[in-house]
């Protein structure tokens, strides 16, 4: 099993693909482990990214295994995957925006070319964070965790994240300009704190005429208590750097998530369902 990575669909040459991009495996579950880091996590650490097209499993290697990612985020945007943020190469933090380009080169083909940016002026680095895309060609920052304790013995220990490296800072990214903008949100009750949340998961859905809205759910709160809420960010499409906070009211207790073992996904008739695999369960809101 993989955790820590990331799983998108693009189209190639009018076919449909399934990237997996980095994360972790067990080494104990395979029989053949090709690094020889003393680290657990850089053992553990997949060197690359798994593509499947036309019902067959391709691999495209990182140039160098200071490449290797896991607990980033990642969004697909004009056909390209762009992902921010992460732990690179076993034990760097990094406010790294990648950008991976997919190219058919053959039947069995396919070319992978990545280029990484970075700045002082951007995002601090964090993992555990979330990335989604909006619907007016740019992007939400939300979240994570700036450092980590310590690196787990195995995938299913968890990458665990201190108070004090809790993340609640918002930025939303133009792609069509290159350009960060952070954010203050407006607070719709005095019960609303600062939504510091790692491992959660956020999708956009369409809820109110002239507002953009994404819903956050699932994810750890202070002290690695799991989040029962569910928010939703209202952008004002008029104004799309101003966003309001408002706590749902959800009539049923939704699954507990989190991004390393959930998928939070938008349906029609303004309905989102989170699919979640420890536990094994499904909820729609």
């Amino acid at each position: 099993p993989v955790t820590y990575g990331t799983l998108h669909t693009i189209e190639l040459d009018e076919e449909t693909a399934i990237v997996s991009v980095g994360g972790l495996f067990d080494p104990n579950d395979v029989q053949e482990n090709e690094s020889a880091s003393t680290s657990r996590m850089e053992e553990s650490t997949i060197h690359g990214i798994q593509i499947y097209y036309k019902n067959v499993w391709q691999q495209c290697k990182f140039p160098n295994e200071t490449m290797n990612i896991v607990a980033h985020a990642a969004v697909v945007m004009n056909n390209k995957i762009y992902t921010f943020g992460g732990i690179s190469n076993g034990n760097k933090v990094v406010n790294e925006l990648r950008t991976l380009v997919l190219e058919v080169k053959g039947p069995a083909s396919i070319e992978c070319t990545w280029n990484i940016t970075q700045n002082e002026t951007w995002p601090a680095a964090r993992f555990a964070h979330v990335f989604t895309q909006l619907d007016d060609g740019r992007a939400l920052l939300h979240g994570g965790c700036s450092d980590f304790d310590k690196v787990p013995s195995s995938p299913n220990e968890g990458i665990m994240c201190a108070d004090m490296y809790r993340l609640s800072d918002m930025f939303v990214y133009n792609f069509n300009e290159e350009h960060w903008t952070e954010l203050t949100p407006n607070l719709t009750s005095i019960d609303l704190t600062p939504i510091d949340l790692t491992y959660h998961l956020a999708t956009q859905t369409s809820l109110k005429e002239n507002f953009t809205t994404v819903v956050l759910f699932g994810g750890r709160n202070m002290g690695g208590v799991p989040n029962e809420e569910v928010y939703l960010l209202q952008f004002n499409k008029t104004h799309p750097d101003s966003v309001t906070i408002f706590q749902a009211n959800v009539t049923s207790n939704p699954v507990m998530a989190e991004s390393r073992g959930a998928v939070l996904t938008n349906l029609k008739e303004d309905k989102v369902i989170t699919f979640c695999v420890l536990p094994a369960a499904a909820s729609i809101f």
